[in-house]
């Protein structure tokens, strides 16, 4: 992983050459630095709370971006390069409040190219603050089988502010057959009610195209 070889390994190499792999150096720097804080967040919570980091990993283990993220991690093994060399130093930064925010950005211009009804990037955005969960001296890594459930344990509690805004942003409203969850009457209902008009409720007025965040 380190350019820091035999110098006849490099004698051949131009000075672009060179910059380019020292780019790409630091940049496998900051991703093992961002992975390995992911990791050692999830294993926070898989020692604070077993129950709990069984129960998400169980509920996130049949979904499609789970299954490709596993396949990913192996084929690229990605756990020779998390555990090669010294342990980097815990990166604050990842996934925090500003980084939610551009996440959510993304993911809703994503969701935009998909589905016509998706939420209009427009609308006021919910302020994504950032997450309390896990101790403040995160824990070592532990490499081996709980590798990629401890970052993906990781990347949940800290994604959780996300989710968070999401549900603040989309609350659930009335269904098709007009039940509302939140136990809210439409006011044109509560009106055609009132006047005792007997005309059907309009329902699909009230239902709110859904949103990813």
């Amino acid at each position: 992983m380190s350019m820091s070889r035999d110098s006849s390994t490099f004698h051949s190499l131009s000075g672009d050459d060179l910059a380019l792999l020292g780019g790409l150096e630091r940049t496998n720097q900051w991703l093992r630095a961002v992975l390995c804080t992911l990791a050692r967040r999830g294993v926070g919570v898989r020692r604070a709370d077993p129950p709990r980091a069984r129960s998400l990993i169980e509920a996130l283990s049949v979904h499609p971006l789970y299954k490709a993220g596993q396949v990913i991690f192996d084929l690229t093994e990605l756990e020779d390069f998390m555990v090669s060399g010294p342990p980097p130093e815990p990166l604050p930064t990842a996934l925090d409040a500003t980084s939610l925010q551009r996440w959510r950005r993304v993911l809703v211009s994503a969701a935009r190219l998909l589905d016509g009804a998706a939420l209009d990037p427009g609308e006021p955005a919910a302020t994504i603050s950032a997450s309390a969960e896990g101790p403040q001296e995160l824990p070592p890594l532990e490499p081996g089988f709980y590798l990629f459930q401890d970052v993906v344990l990781g990347l949940v509690v800290s994604a959780g502010p996300l989710a968070g805004a999401a549900a603040a942003m989309n609350p659930p409203g009335p269904d098709a057959a007009g039940h509302d969850p939140r136990g809210e009457v439409p006011e044109r209902e509560r009106q055609a009610h009132a006047e005792g008009d007997g005309d059907e409720p309009d329902v699909q007025r009230h239902v709110r195209a859904p949103g990813p965040l």
